[in-house]
């Protein structure tokens, strides 16, 4: 079995509180982290690791426990649910199938109130292949909108994320070069 890390760990944690974990007050008997293990994708990990994760992740605030009368119940909160899309946009990538001819262009113009947002789409788009037209206009030959509609959502910067579709575009010959299209 391969070794994992207690980021896998906090990851998974983080999965099983945003599924709203319930465990039966029955089976918290032997410990929490115990009763937690078999709901693990990977089931390795010591219960004192489990223990350790967990006491972290609620002085983090990102799960509570709420202990009742007949279950004990793991919640996701808000931090911990960002932390969870945060998961999921590493999981992005673009199609690159056929080129359909059409250019997506996205402009930002984003506050700096919410700079963290804009170097964050930025470095995205780039990370994904997109070209740097300018410092705020980035370009690619892929079908991107929900990619780009799910970081709008995420960061909640809609009002100022545009992308636009275009079959023409000035510096078109050198982005197909670049693009190898």
């Amino acid at each position: 079995m391969g070794k994992y890390s207690s980021k896998d760990l906090t990851k998974d944690l983080l999965l099983l509180a945003g599924l709203g974990l319930v465990i039966p007050v029955a089976l918290i008997a032997p410990g929490l982290p115990l009763a937690i293990k078999p709901f693990l994708k990977r089931r390795h990990y010591y219960p004192s690791e489990i223990k350790k994760t967990i006491n972290r992740l609620q002085t983090q605030k990102l799960i509570s426990i709420n202990y009742q009368e007949k279950e004990t119940k793991m919640e996701l909160l808000e931090k911990g649910r960002k932390r969870v899309l945060s998961y999921e946009i590493e999981k992005l990538k673009l199609s690159r199938g056929k080129w359909d001819g059409i250019w997506r262009v996205v402009i930002f113009d984003i506050p700096e109130k919410k700079r963290g947002a804009r170097d964050f789409l930025r470095s995205m788009l780039k990370e994904l292949g997109f070209y740097k037209l300018q410092k705020s206009v980035l370009v690619t030959p892929w079908e991107c909108r929900d990619i780009v509609d799910f970081v709008k959502h995420y960061y909640f910067v809609g009002d100022y994320v545009t992308l636009i579709s275009t079959s023409n575009l000035e510096q078109e010959n050198y982005l197909k070069k670049y693009f190898n299209l």
